[in-house]
């Protein structure tokens, strides 16, 4: 009976770890923000950025504006200098756009932190029945750009995933279980 009680423990602990650990990683913890590198000049503030944020708008120290391209693949040229910034950013009723600054409004549970402190953010959520995206660009106090970008997931992607880490977490609590009454021989 005590055998049976301490399988039935450990592959419901198991299957906890493994139900909070997908909760974990989909709520931020699987998204890095990444340095934009491949921009020359010294940014002084953002002006804009697009819905999914595939391109944004910055002025630099020299007070000229640039239009940014993300993600910029080798051999590209992905700026070019323009004025021409669209009034109507991001422009469609379902997504929320935050610009903030020392701070990036991002309504995810686990953000890492980002290495310098932050000067000015756009936050861009996209809001839709099926799925959800969101893309947020950092500007940092050293003056360069960071982009963190959190694809679509529809509901049925999470609740499937959800499942699947606590699968996985049950039959990792499984091997343990047997693992350990194997080795203590209760």
């Amino acid at each position: 009976m005590k055998k049976a009680l301490t399988f039935l423990f450990l592959a419901i602990l198991g299957s906890v770890i493994g139900f909070r650990a997908s909760i974990f990683w989909y709520s931020g913890a699987n998204i890095f923000w990444q340095p934009i590198n491949y921009f020359p000049y010294q940014v002084e503030k953002l002006l804009g950025m697009d819905v999914f944020g595939n391109e944004f708008w910055v002025e630099t120290n020299g007070n000229e504006i640039f239009n940014i391209a993300y993600p910029c693949q080798p051999n590209q040229i992905c700026w070019e200098k323009s004025n021409n910034i669209p009034s109507s950013l991001p422009g469609r009723d379902n997504v929320i756009y935050k610009i903030s600054s020392e701070r990036c409004d991002n309504d995810y549970y686990f953000v890492y932190p980002l290495p310098h402190k932050i000067k000015m953010c756009i936050t861009s959520i996209v809001m839709a029945s099926d799925a959800s995206s969101t893309t947020s660009l950092a500007l940092t106090d050293d003056n360069r750009l960071w982009f963190w970008d959190r694809p679509a997931y529809g509901p049925y992607t999470l609740d499937s995933k959800y499942f699947l880490f606590t699968v996985s977490g049950t039959a990792l609590g499984i091997l343990i279980a047997t693992f350990i009454l194997k080795i203590i021989r209760i």
